[in-house]
């Protein structure tokens, strides 16, 4: 009883990225969804605006977007850093997805992906970090001591 109390009035904070390796082309389709009112927070901090709010179709929220993405989240390809292109983001009722992607990652055999983002909100902030290509699927946890992952293809 006590704990579905806690769960009720204690939120969870967690956000979750999404990277599809491409088959066809060698390119990563990146996919990042998380709370609107977590990544307001975060943006305000980050963009030391107080009153910031995300709103779609402003270049305004484009601009915060890509220098915190660029500043919390990156990724390497064989051991080389390699360069996203943020695309754009959506906002479905509370949350806000991101859609990035990675081009040219030629023949790819180890990713590796740190994601620090939220993280220096909440103590308890969680990423969860999928990975996929093919048929394979592999899954990570993130958090405050672990930003980054590794993902080897065979």
């Amino acid at each position: 009883m006590y704990l579905i109390l806690w769960l009720l009035l204690h939120p969870y904070h967690v956000s979750v990225c999404e990277i599809v390796i491409g088959t066809e082309a060698p390119t990563l389709q990146i996919t990042h969804r998380m709370f609107t009112e977590d990544l307001e927070l975060a943006l305000r901090k980050h963009t030391e605006n107080p009153s910031f709010h995300v709103i779609e179709d402003s270049s305004v929220v484009m601009s915060a977007l890509k220098s915190y993405f660029q500043k919390n989240f990156s990724l390497w390809v064989n051991d080389e850093n390699k360069d996203f292109v943020f695309l754009r983001f959506e906002i479905e009722d509370d949350l806000t997805w991101c859609f990035l992607e990675v081009t040219d990652v030629g023949d790819l055999k180890l990713l590796h992906v740190q994601n620090s983002l939220l993280l220096d909100l909440y103590d308890d902030q969680k990423n969860l970090l999928h990975v996929k290509s093919g048929t394979l699927k592999k899954s990570y946890l993130l958090d405050k001591e672990t930003v980054s992952a590794q993902f080897v293809l065979e």
